[in-house]
């Protein structure tokens, strides 16, 4: 027979029972102290009635009657073993509901931020715009699902993504990019930790993590592997390199890996392009270094293995870059999807990053 469900079961009796049924025999009187800091009768008694209460509708739903506790010497109420084999299901009860709060909470948000960003206008009356600036690899990696997600959750916002092919910096000079950023003409930007922000910029949150891997056919990548799934930096030796010209950070990055393992590499085959890179490398003119950032290579398709120096996978930490006093209207809508987009990033159960989902 179908039981109707009359009943929510209280927060109150949730957390009773979590300290009640720790242990089978444990006294209701110094359970009630723990949880309220109180030893007085009628808290004891409150707390006896909500167990009563309790026990009543769970046993609407057992074939046998249970009890959660047993009085001794017609006062001391002792925990069963019934109680404490509740306690298990009591805390993941617990935790699905904080789960759903927090769910609440970001909806309840999200719904003014909606409400806020439809009316955040420019003095002339015109939409106000969430400029993104990045380089092909940024937005493969990330900014292309920031985007998405903007546009499903914000519509009526207007985003405009500019991609810099130049990735090249002058010696003593910023790229293209960050000189972008600086004159304002772009809201945000991504970049490296290691990369210096100018003084009147935001760059506490770090988005996401890419990794190098090592591109090339099939016999020179089992050749460099080895015994093991990477490829350790002083595999290079004598082999032919085949990368961005200097001044890409790429390059420049990886110049300083092989001054510091003392590697030398045969030549060198300069090329602008990732694509050209990787294309090169997989016909077998060389060996190319390229990020993960892009979907050819960290895909779900596609397995490179990863460069390693020092014994471990280098990785690189992304940080957004954002002007100060960008905190209202249509940029508290990119912040809550950013946001959400960060804790996918540091979701263990997912097999790739968010953007790459």
């Amino acid at each position: 027979m179908h039981v109707v469900v009359r009943r929510w079961i209280s927060s109150d009796v949730l957390g009773l029972l979590e300290i009640f049924g720790r242990a089978s025999g444990s006294h209701l009187t110094d359970s009630v102290r723990e949880r309220e800091g109180g030893r007085g009768q009628a808290r004891t008694d409150g707390a006896k009635s909500l167990l009563d209460d309790l026990t009543v509708e769970l046993n609407r739903y057992l074939p046998e009657p249970v009890e959660l506790y047993v009085t001794k010497d017609k006062k001391w109420r002792r925990s069963t073993e019934a109680c404490h084999t509740l306690v298990e299901a009591v805390e993941h009860v617990q935790r699905i509901r904080r789960e759903h709060e927090r769910e609440e909470e970001d909806r309840r948000k999200l719904e003014w931020l909606q409400l806020a960003s439809i009316l955040d206008r420019l003095p002339d009356g015109q939409r106000r715009p969430v400029r993104i600036g990045a380089y092909q690899a940024h937005v493969e990696r990330f900014w292309g699902r920031v985007v998405q997600e903007l546009q499903a959750q914000f519509p009526w916002l207007l985003v405009e993504t500019t991609m810099y092919p130049n990735r090249k910096r002058e010696q003593g000079m910023k790229g293209e990019l960050a000189r972008a950023f600086e004159d304002h003409k772009v809201d945000y930007m991504l970049a490296p930790e290691d990369t210096k922000p100018p003084e009147t910029t935001e760059s506490g949150r770090r988005c996401y993590c890419y990794s190098l891997c090592v591109v090339g056919s099939p016999a020179v990548l089992n050749e460099m592997k080895g015994q093991h799934r990477w490829v350790e930096i002083e595999a290079f030796q004598g082999r032919t390199l085949i990368a961005a010209p200097k001044g890409y950070s790429s390059r420049d990055r990886f110049d300083g890996f092989l001054r510091e393992r003392s590697v030398q590499v045969q030549g060198v085959i300069e090329d602008t392009s990732p694509l050209m890179l990787r294309v090169r490398a997989l016909g077998g003119a060389g060996v190319a270094v390229l990020s993960d950032e892009y979907k050819a290579i960290g895909g779900a398709e596609h397995r490179y293995p990863a460069l390693w120096i020092n014994a471990r996978t280098h990785r690189v930490d992304m940080y957004l870059w954002s002007h100060t006093g960008q905190n209202k209207g249509v940029h508290q809508a990119f912040d809550f999807v950013v946001d959400q987009l960060i804790k996918l990033e540091d979701d263990p159960s997912l097999e790739r990053p968010a953007a790459l989902r």
